[in-house]
């Protein structure tokens, strides 16, 4: 927990400095980013997850926008003149390097759908790869095998729920 606070610490710092030097953008980003965060960090929790990560897709379009800005600024790029060999060949290393980050986000985004196939799936998949495992999925494991009549397999995962953190009450239930 050390190096994230940290480097909240030192990015907010940065921003403050560099607001103070008359360069808004990268501070009003990260602004943005921090505002639009705090309601879904699980700090302060509305239900029963530990953050509602699903949601943090809102916070990070300031960070897409600076990119944006990064490509525009490199693509008019002003110490060139615009008919240059230098400058149709900046554009199109510009042009493919949207073009592989497009394609590899979109390859992942495609990988993470998956995950999201249905519940089965999705808790499957957060049990396996949660180190330690979460007591809650199990308990929803086992909660679908029982709706689907797979009685032994959701005893199990109910046991070990409970095992997992004895003091989960619907897992004793289930």
């Amino acid at each position: 927990f050390l190096l994230p606070a940290a480097t909240v610490v030192a990015m907010t710092l940065a921003g403050v400095w560099l607001w103070r030097k008359g360069k808004p953008v990268l501070p009003v980003a990260w602004a943005y980013y921090l505002v639009t965060a705090a309601p879904v960090l699980g700090i302060m929790q509305a239900g029963r997850q530990a953050a509602a990560d699903r949601y943090s897709y809102l916070s990070t379009l300031s960070f897409y926008f600076l990119i944006g800005l990064v490509f525009v600024r490199l693509w008019a790029g002003d110490s060139i003149p615009s008919g240059s060999t230098a400058t149709k060949t900046r554009r199109a290393v510009i042009l493919l390097t949207g073009a592989v980050i497009m394609t590899v986000l979109g390859y992942m985004s495609i990988q993470q759908t998956k995950v999201w196939r249905n519940s089965e799936v999705f808790w499957s998949y957060i049990a396996e790869t949660v180190p330690g495992g979460l007591a809650v999925a199990d308990y929803n494991l086992g909660q679908i095998y029982q709706q689907s009549g797979r009685i032994r397999e959701a005893e199990a995962k109910f046991k070990k729920s409970s095992e997992r953190d004895p003091k989960y009450v619907d897992a004793h239930n289930g």
